[in-house]
C-alpha cells in the first residue's frame, strides 16, 4: 500500500510549490543551478548515488552537454538527451513546460520513488546550466548494458514503439500531413516498414511482471 492515497497524489502535484532555493554545482565541468535539491538527495543517498557522480573526473568522463546521444534524434518530443561516461545515467533538456512541471510535482514524485512501489525510472537531480539557461534532469539509465536483442518505448498507447534490434538502432520514418506518400504502404521505404513492425511489435508485447 502507499503511504498516501492516489487521489492525495494527485492532489499534492497540482498544488504549486515553489522551487527552493538553488544550490551552486558542476556537472561535466559546468556551473550550474541545482533545484530541489533538499528532495532530490534523500533519494541519492538511497541509492547510494555519490554526490559528485556528475562532476569532471573519472565518474563522467566522456559527459558532454553540447553532444546529444544517438537516441536523441529519434524522440518525438525533441528534447536533447546525453550519457554519463560511465552510462549509469541520462541527463534529458527540459521544455519551459516539463521544467515548470517538474518543479511543482517534486515532492510527491520523489516520494513515491522512495517508497519503492513504482516502476517510474528514478530522477536524481534537476539543474539549471547557467551560461545557456537550458534546464535538465538526471535519470538513472535503466538500459546501460547492450546491445539488446530488442529494447522498447513503452508508453501505454499509439507512440508504443521499437528503439533497437540486435543492437540496431530503428530509425523512426514518420508519417505526417505534409508527407502525402507515406500514407500509401506501396510507397515505403526499407526503413518505414522496419519502423512500423517495430511499433506494431512494441503495441502486441505481453509482459510477465512479478507481483
Amino acid at each position: 500500500m502507499f503511504p498516501c492515497s492516489p487521489c492525495n497524489f494527485l492532489e499534492r502535484a497540482r498544488t504549486p510549490l515553489l522551487a527552493s532555493p538553488a544550490n551552486r554545482a558542476r556537472v561535466a565541468g559546468r556551473l550550474v543551478e541545482v533545484l530541489n535539491d533538499e528532495i532530490y538527495g534523500p533519494l541519492r543517498a538511497a541509492h547510494q548515488v555519490p554526490e559528485d557522480f556528475l562532476e569532471n573526473g573519472q565518474k563522467s568522463q566522456g559527459l558532454n552537454l553540447e553532444m546529444p546521444r544517438s537516441e536523441s534524434h529519434h524522440g518525438k518530443g525533441g528534447q536533447a538527451q546525453f550519457e554519463s561516461g560511465c552510462r549509469r545515467y541520462v541527463i534529458k533538456s527540459l521544455s519551459k513546460d516539463d521544467n515548470e512541471t517538474l518543479q511543482r510535482i517534486a515532492g510527491p514524485l520523489v516520494e513515491r520513488m522512495l517508497d519503492g512501489s513504482t516502476m517510474l525510472c528514478p530522477i536524481y537531480m534537476h539543474f539549471k546550466d547557467i551560461a545557456t539557461g537550458q534546464y535538465f534532469m538526471v535519470m538513472r539509465n535503466l538500459t546501460e548494458g547492450g546491445p539488446w536483442s530488442a529494447k522498447y518505448d513503452l508508453k501505454g498507447c499509439d507512440d508504443d514503439k521499437t528503439l533497437e534490434v540486435n543492437g540496431k538502432l530503428i530509425t523512426p520514418v514518420r508519417k505526417r500531413f505534409y508527407r502525402p506518400h507515406m500514407w500509401c504502404a506501396c510507397m515505403w521505404s526499407s526503413e518505414r516498414w522496419a519502423y512500423y513492425r517495430g511499433k506494431v511489435q512494441a503495441r502486441t508485447l505481453k509482459l510477465g511482471l512479478a507481483e
